[in-house]
């Protein structure tokens, strides 16, 4: 994602060069992992010098115009980390223009909201406007369609800020809930049970948690916190509630609805909340992905 100004900029690319970050100087990874984000030695032959660089030419809130290095907006796990340095690289050493790591998400979420100019992009409420100084200016590995079309849908008055979505970075993903092949087969092999299939979780009929770990043998040290993922999101809480009645599964808080967890860290489902013994842990990452 990209995003485009009105005001003139100094640099020698455009969108096509900002695309195919992701696949060039792999040669360079060691320097990426072991000197970011403000290396001076230089990683490629004949890269421009950091004396010989230029800076993008932008208008800040104000209307005046303003020398900025470019702005690289990551994400927090190894792959957006890596692409996000070398896109650096590449920007400040080819395109001679200076650049940066500018900021960073727990969730691709917050890609689209930061390169729009965004107050505050990794919060719920972003804080969106047309009068934005902006200091993030590309984003990549944005994770699938929805987030873009979540953000149009929470800000279709202001079509103004939309960035400009550059495609494919070049390389697929998946994401999702998983089970150790261990553990599916011991099920498959003792009683038949598909774990890799949904309704094998049906409470009424089945008795998944034999297979796996209960939650009070976690460490629950190792855990985050509820107040810091998506569970204490007060527009998700909400939209939660609504569409299942689930009353008992949240909390007032002091900004309003949020998850009413245990211990800080576990959140348990309607259909074993009367026994939590019997719920199966689901562990996520970052803010809590797919929660």
């Amino acid at each position: 994602w990209l995003k485009h100004h009105t005001a003139g900029s100094r640099h020698r690319g455009g969108p096509k060069a900002m695309r195919a970050f992701s696949w060039i100087a792999l040669g360079c990874l060691g320097i990426v992992l072991e000197a970011i984000p403000d290396a001076q030695a230089p990683c490629l032959a004949n890269s421009v010098l950091p004396a010989d660089r230029s800076y993008l030419r932008l208008e800040n809130a104000v209307g005046i115009v303003e020398e900025v290095p470019a702005g690289i907006w990551k994400f927090d796990w190894d792959s957006s980390s890596i692409v996000s340095h070398i896109s650096v690289i590449l920007i400040n050493e080819i395109l001679g223009v200076h650049a940066r790591i500018s900021g960073s998400g727990a969730s691709s979420s917050s890609g689209i909201p930061a390169v729009a100019g965004c107050a505050a992009p990794a919060e719920s409420d972003a804080r969106c406007g047309t009068n934005a100084t902006v200091v993030h200016h590309a984003t990549l590995e944005v994770w699938g369609p929805t987030k873009e079309n979540a953000f149009k849908a929470m800000h279709p008055d202001l079509p103004q800020i939309f960035p400009e979505g550059l495609g494919s970075i070049g390389y697929d993903g998946l994401d999702g809930m998983y089970v150790f092949k261990d553990v599916m087969l011991r099920a498959q092999n003792t009683t038949g049970l598909a774990l890799e299939y949904f309704r094998s979780y049906d409470l009424t009929w089945h008795r998944p948690w034999m297979y796996f770990d209960k939650f009070t043998t976690i460490n629950a040290s190792r855990l985050g916190s509820c107040s810091n993922s998506r569970l204490s999101d007060v527009g998700l809480m909400e939209t939660y509630v609504k569409y299942t009645n689930d009353s008992e599964g949240v909390t007032e808080s002091a900004a309003g609805i949020v998850a009413r967890c245990w211990n800080s860290s576990w959140w348990f489902a309607p259909s074993c909340r009367h026994d939590p013994e019997k719920c199966v842990p689901l562990i996520s990452g970052g803010d809590g992905w797919a929660v």
